[in-house]
């Protein structure tokens, strides 16, 4: 009876933001990336992005000097190959989606859109002491096309997540909604749209909400209000039985959008 051969070990580094490090680390994930299955092609784009990924650290957050510290861990999966670059520099979040139409003299951006079009996905999770880069590639993805998100920053009991995808703002919210916390409800979404002032649209994950009531929906009201003088809109996604009949009795089906996904949300 044949057993199967063991897993790749994951890859551990812990760099400077010596520009003589890239080549090493790039190799190093690139032979990672050969022994999980991906083909020469995505071989090359995982160590491009790697490469680019670390560069950005080494020009922008520690603004070339080459003796600061940076973690990098190539962490097999399931289904392909995460990477996690780790630094504690400047925490800037890079712009959400790099500009395609850019012309292509120009310096500068063209890592991000490296980022973008290579990775299946790309999130940037800014930290009190710097940043952490987090981007996977999976085996089934022949060339994905990904817009980097960003996390945004929230500490909400209702709000549970938010990121930035391009011109839109994804919260998850969570629990039962009512007059006793939906003060809280309001002071985190109107914190998140003070981070991201004019997004075409609100997308709000309502899976794990259980129940709403009138002074919910009136801070969804004000939401919408503040997106319709910036022309956006907003969505609700996953919505249960509960919060489905709250929308039709309260008559705002009209004005909030319905998805059965984030994904689909984002595309409306």
């Amino acid at each position: 009876m044949s057993s199967s051969p063991p897993s790749p070990a994951p890859l551990r580094l812990k760099l400077t933001s010596d520009t003589a490090t890239l080549a090493p680390t790039r190799k190093a994930v690139e032979q990672l990336a050969a022994s999980l299955g991906f083909d020469d092609r995505a071989v090359g784009e995982i160590g491009l992005c790697v490469n680019e990924a670390l560069a950005n650290v080494m020009r922008h957050a520690y603004g070339g000097a080459t003796d600061q510290p940076i973690e990098l861990e190539a962490l097999p999966t399931d289904d392909g190959i995460e990477i996690r670059v780790r630094d504690w520099g400047s925490g800037v979040v890079p712009p959400a989606k790099p500009d395609e139409a850019r012309d292509p003299l120009t310096p500068g951006g063209l890592g991000l859109l490296c980022l973008g079009r290579m990775m299946s996905r790309v999130v940037y999770h800014p930290l009190p002491d710097g940043m952490l880069l987090v981007m996977t590639r999976t085996l089934s993805a022949d060339r994905p096309a990904s817009v980097p998100m960003s996390e945004l920053k929230i500490s909400n009991p209702i709000i549970t997540a938010a990121q930035q995808h391009d011109d839109s703002l994804v919260a998850t919210l969570r629990g039962e909604i009512d007059l006793h916390n939906s003060p809280q409800l309001r002071v985190g979404l109107f914190e998140l749209l003070r981070q991201m002032p004019a997004p075409r649209r609100v997308v709000l994950d309502v899976a794990e909400v259980s129940y709403i009531d009138s002074s919910a929906i009136a801070v969804l009201v004000e939401v919408i209000r503040r997106l319709r003088d910036a022309g956006g809109k907003l969505l609700l996604v996953k919505m249960s039985p509960r919060v489905r009949n709250v929308m039709e009795v309260t008559r705002l089906g009209s004005l909030i959008g319905a998805a059965d996904s984030v994904e689909a949300a984002l595309r409306d």
